[in-house]
């Protein structure tokens, strides 16, 4: 449904396609651990503790973490580094429940490449502190930047839809920025959950990455049904865009 005069975002809804014929093999896995080592002067461990979200950087994979205050690269070889971001609250770097210290976690959930270079990950949205992106330029420059006024507009878009906000995954796809909203919290009003794609200009958002312009209003919601599994909804995990132009994601219950 279209509102008037420009008024908000259009929307709609559609249904998920499972293909059979596509299926994501899970080979042996590797531990992913520093080749450094732990640095206890930089609270970082020894290994990587959470891979939220993961992106092509170049010749490597970047790999971003909720819980740590770290980005892990790796390269073609398998080793992996750190690239570490600014100090969090009482000079922290890992956030975690054991340290009574989770709830100051940016909680970095997705990340999307610009298409030059560049790769800005998205904090989740889910309180004031997760109200934050990071920038990582071409030659592994890090920015941390507040964004509350982006945030304020992804939330009331939300709570349209009947749903706490929870970003989740980002990527670029068909000119926009597609913002993968996770819809299976405790405030949905509809057993399957409320999981959407937020879409955002392309252009408008590299431009405000820039401060160039203010924040990037939501243009488009669509709402994806993805079911339940023993009465348990889905909600998207992450995104990518396949070989073919089409959007694949990850969803669990």
């Amino acid at each position: 449904m279209a509102r008037p005069n420009g008024a908000g975002p259009t929307s709609e809804c559609v249904p998920v396609e499972y293909l059979a014929d596509r299926q994501a093999v899970l080979r042996a896995g590797r531990p992913l651990l520093y080749g450094s080592g732990a640095d206890s002067s930089a609270d970082l461990p020894a290994h990587v503790r959470a891979a939220s979200a993961l992106r092509r950087y170049g010749a490597r994979l970047l790999v971003v973490q909720d819980d740590v205050n770290a980005f892990a690269l790796v390269d073609p070889s398998g080793r992996v580094e750190p690239l570490l971001l600014p100090r969090g609250p009482d000079g922290r770097r890992v956030f975690e429940e054991r340290r009574g210290t989770k709830r100051l976690k940016m909680d970095l959930e997705a990340c999307v490449a610009l298409g030059d270079g560049r790769l800005v990950a998205l904090g989740s949205g889910s309180s004031p502190r997760r109200e934050q992106v990071v920038i990582v330029g071409a030659c592994g420059e890090v920015e941390v930047r507040a964004a509350p006024e982006f945030y304020r507009t992804l939330r009331r878009c939300a709570y349209e839809l009947g749903a706490e906000l929870n970003v989740e995954g980002a990527v670029l796809h068909d000119g926009c920025i597609r913002l993968l909203q996770r819809g299976n919290d405790a405030r949905s009003t509809t057993p399957a959950g409320c999981n959407a794609l937020l879409d955002l200009d392309a252009d408008h958002f590299r431009r405000w990455i820039d401060r160039a312009d203010p924040a990037p209003d939501v243009s488009r919601i669509v709402q994806v049904g993805l079911g339940t599994v023993s009465g348990v909804a889905y909600g998207f995990t992450d995104g990518t865009v396949a070989a073919d132009g089409s959007l694949a994601f990850l969803a669990c219950a």
